[in-house]
């Protein structure tokens, strides 16, 4: 197999651009989804469960964002050697892949999260109205950390069909058989 593309986002668009796109997309994601549900949904009175509960919530959305990107990987069987790393004072799930994986399971990966957190958020919503204030923000974070997945998904889908992508610790690789 050879190097068709190399894909590393930090590098590509600079950690500056990078914070800018995910805090917009957060903020206009938070609007949103809280406008949308506030206005068609439910006008049901808010509880608060206090500002402790909302960091934590915050606090525990960033690792569970990360570990539901594993799940697909577990389900396809694939080798995996998931490491709990502590950065900044804030757990983050990381992995290693061994092997490089197709790539419809490499978007599967990326997308996973992303699905998953929000169907769980409009779910948590409609069963918990009063608690759609916690919940939007803990969607939006969770839509700021997508980010990072979104940008080489982008180069993931334009890769040609037959690739296979190799995750590493600073970003994917896309692999090709042939030359072709």
């Amino acid at each position: 197999m050879f190097c068709y593309k190399s894909v590393n986002v930090i590098e590509q668009y600079g950690k500056s651009k990078i914070v800018f796109f995910s805090s917009s997309a957060f903020l206009s994601f938070f609007i949103l989804y809280y406008l949308i549900f506030r206005t068609f949904v439910s006008n049901t009175a808010l509880h608060d469960l206090g500002f402790i509960f909302f960091i934590v919530s915050i606090y525990i959305i960033i690792p569970i964002h990360s570990l539901f990107h594993y799940i697909p990987l577990f389900i396809a069987n694939k080798k995996i050697k998931l490491i709990l790393k502590v950065i900044k004072g804030v757990p983050i799930v990381t992995g290693k892949v061994p092997n490089p994986v197709p790539k419809y399971l490499a978007i599967i990966v990326l997308l996973f999260p992303t699905i998953m957190i929000t169907t769980l958020a409009i779910t948590s919503s409609l069963l918990a109205p009063q608690l759609l204030h916690y919940i939007s923000l803990i969607a939006a974070v969770n839509i700021g950390l997508c980010i990072y997945d979104i940008i080489p998904l982008i180069q993931i889908v334009k890769a040609p069909k037959d690739s296979y992508i190799q995750i590493y610790k600073n970003g994917y690789r896309i692999l090709r058989t042939s030359r072709t």
